[in-house]
């Protein structure tokens, strides 16, 4: 089972982030947002489950982080998924995931900005798909009047062109119940090939119940049956979770590296601060923020490397750690001992009140 989300943020402040975040590893594998306005954009890409971006129009190359700009989609995937993508690629109004056996789109095209013309050569880049959710600004049915002022493409037009494109391409309008006086009156949509459809649901959930303060009425939730479908055969077993992250701690020995790794941590300090002033506070999203964006730090500033990999070959330092008197070294010679610790060798406590770790704390902290 794949679990494809999609919401229309309407700005992207740190608060309503830690929220998808938290719906991402909740409820979805997949979460396209859109409209974050590349808002704290630099912030936001080294997050470890932002996947991939929208591309930034060229005129937004620089602005300040808190100027007001227009669209953008981010695709969130979690550490379980990300394993298997095989390509990613965008446009300035669309993100395409290849999965194997699976291709699908999340889009935000703007309703008065976005000329017909425009539009086709989006979809001529985005290329086949086999499934296309998003914001499309559109709605199908017969009776409502959309506002026109401004318009490039006429709500006509783009209705037409919405209809006319999945029936060229073998796709169907998906729809979450029997009737169609929902889906068809809001302006976020999905589609997915022919053959797909008894094996992907549609649910539309009110914003209003996920306290997300936006002004779109619903989140999109597509879920696709990957057991009974087409593409279980071209799907691999769901993989494990990834190992723990492991940071290269001997580059905090370079003074240089240690000052941008000590500078970085100002983020952290942004974040807290940001987030006390958004619509919603919550310790646990908080939480998480903060741990996955101290966990982004150290990768980009010391890197990371495949402990299975690292053990096949001589350990050249061990014997030099035990004089070294730094934290760097303290850190190094723990996780050497917890490498080589098996069941009949275990890490013992010099207390037998503490565990282990505990023990190594309270020895250090005196020394630090």
């Amino acid at each position: 089972m794949y679990r494809i989300g999609y919401f229309n943020a309407n700005s992207l402040p740190d608060g309503k982030f830690a929220q998808a975040i938290s719906l991402l590893e909740t409820s979805f594998d997949f979460l396209f947002i859109a409209e974050h306005w590349y808002q704290h954009h630099d912030k936001r890409l080294v997050h470890p489950l932002v996947q991939y971006s929208t591309i930034r129009p060229i005129s937004f190359a620089s602005p300040s982080n808190n100027c007001r700009q227009h669209g953008g989609i981010y695709l969130l995937a979690t550490r379980q998924l990300q394993k298997i993508i095989l390509s990613t690629t965008s446009t300035a109004r669309s993100i395409v995931l290849s999965l194997p056996g699976l291709k699908f789109a999340g889009v935000y095209y703007p309703p008065y900005s976005l000329n017909e013309s425009a539009l086709k050569a989006d979809f001529n880049q985005m290329g086949s798909v086999d499934i296309l959710i998003g914001d499309i600004n559109t709605r199908f049915s017969c009776n409502i009047i959309q506002r026109q002022t401004h318009s490039r493409v006429s709500p006509s037009t783009r209705s037409l062109h919405f209809q006319s494109w999945p029936a060229m391409h073998s796709m169907i309008h998906l729809l979450d119940k029997p009737s169609h006086k929902t889906v068809d009156n809001i302006p976020d949509h999905a589609f997915s090939k022919l053959a797909l459809q008894p094996f992907v649901s549609l649910a539309l959930i009110p914003n209003s119940k996920l306290n997300i303060n936006t002004d779109h009425r619903y989140l999109l939730q597509l879920d696709i049956d990957t057991t009974t479908s087409p593409l279980d055969s071209a799907i691999p077993n769901r993989p494990d979770l990834p190992p723990p992250l492991r940071f290269r701690v001997q580059k905090l020995r370079q003074p240089e590296i240690a000052k941008k790794y000590c500078s970085a941590w100002s983020l952290i300090d942004e974040i807290d601060t940001s987030y006390k002033d958004s619509e919603i506070f919550d310790i646990d999203i908080l939480d998480a923020e903060l741990c996955s964006s101290i966990q982004a730090i150290a990768e980009l500033e010391l890197g990371t490397y495949d402990p299975s990999k690292e053990r096949t070959t001589d350990d050249c330092t061990a014997n030099n750690l035990a004089q070294e008197f730094d934290m760097t070294a303290s850190i190094q010679l723990l996780k050497r001992s917890q490498r080589a610790a098996i069941a009949l060798s275990p890490l013992i406590s010099l207390s037998d009140s503490l565990p282990p770790m505990q023990d190594c704390i309270n020895h250090y902290e005196n020394i630090f």
